[in-house]
């Protein structure tokens, strides 16, 4: 069963910036560890020519033709630092049509068509702040569905190149349900699950897809298990979170024992948070239930 609204947009996180990886930190694929992006030893010695006179060098030689992926590559770095993304995906595709299979080749395009697709949100999102008229909402609803499928296809052909990548899931996961597609972002997320670093990300993703799909005692469990499991170590902002989803879901389900369990938990581990008052009222103001549905014990 699938929720028919999408889920509200998340914000982007505080390394969302930057010329080579415009996205936050949740919604990172992880950068390939052999790519060269430095020069080689010669490249230390001699000065690097201006980038211009570089550029058109580079231009010709690409030209003539190359079977080298480097020229590719790195003509395409320039356009990208020149905010010339277009010419530099232009460069790419033609590599890819050459070089199909050279690994650092579909890394380059795959990384440059992810910064497009985040650019064209930006850019939208910046039109819809000085407009605020229903043809540029509807331009950002459209870059955002772009940059989730984007991130979707991406991530699932890095997974097929490396199935051991579990981060690759939870991207997967989080863009899925950006999509509206709940059910499949579970199955995206499971094998994520008891990976000691992606566990608590993937289930606390997991009980968000599970409150779309209307299932609240499965969610919960899956914020507990995100947010207060004792085998493994938790990111505090993944901790935090957790603890938020699962006091408010405990409170609009009338368990208020377990809610006001939750709060306290979030109020020691983060005291000024700013959604604590409204969290303090919800459990105030929820009702006393029987609450052996909830009885299960953390994990």
């Amino acid at each position: 069963m699938t929720s028919s609204s999408r889920p509200s947009r998340p914000t982007s996180g505080p390394l969302a910036g930057g010329a080579w990886r415009p996205v936050a930190p949740d919604e990172l694929l992880i950068r390939d560890s052999s790519a060269k992006d430095g020069q080689d030893g010669e490249a230390d010695v001699a000065p690097r020519p201006p980038v211009l006179h570089r550029r058109q060098e580079l231009e010709q030689l690409l030209r003539q033709g190359t079977a080298d992926p480097q020229p590719y590559i790195e003509l395409a770095r320039i356009y990208r630092e020149e905010d010339r993304l277009p010419h530099a995906i232009r460069v790419l595709e033609r590599a890819v049509e050459i070089l199909p299979e050279e690994p650092s080749v579909i890394w380059e395009y795959e990384e440059a068509r992810l910064e497009r697709s985040y650019q064209r949100l930006r850019e939208a999102e910046r039109v819809q702040e000085l407009r605020g008229d229903p043809a540029s909402y509807e331009e950002v609803e459209r870059c955002e569905l772009e940059w989730a499928n984007r991130r979707l296809e991406v991530a699932r052909a890095r997974l097929q190149r490396n199935p051991r990548d579990h981060h690759l899931c939870v991207v997967m996961g989080r863009a899925l349900r950006e999509l509206g597609r709940p059910a499949e972002a579970i199955d995206a997320l499971n094998p994520a699950l008891e990976d000691r670093a992606e566990g608590p990300t993937a289930w606390l993703l997991r009980g968000e897809c599970l409150e779309d799909m209307h299932r609240p005692l499965e969610a919960l469990a899956a914020y507990r298990a995100a947010g207060i499991r004792r085998a493994v170590a938790i990111p505090r902002t993944v901790r935090c979170a957790a603890l938020a989803s699962a006091t408010s879901l405990a409170g609009r389900l009338g368990l208020s024992l377990s809610a006001a369990r939750y709060l306290a938990a979030f109020e020691q581990l983060s005291p000024d948070d700013p959604k604590l008052p409204a969290l303090r009222q919800l459990v105030c103001d929820a009702p006393h239930v029987f609450e052996s549905q909830d009885a299960a014990s953390d994990r």
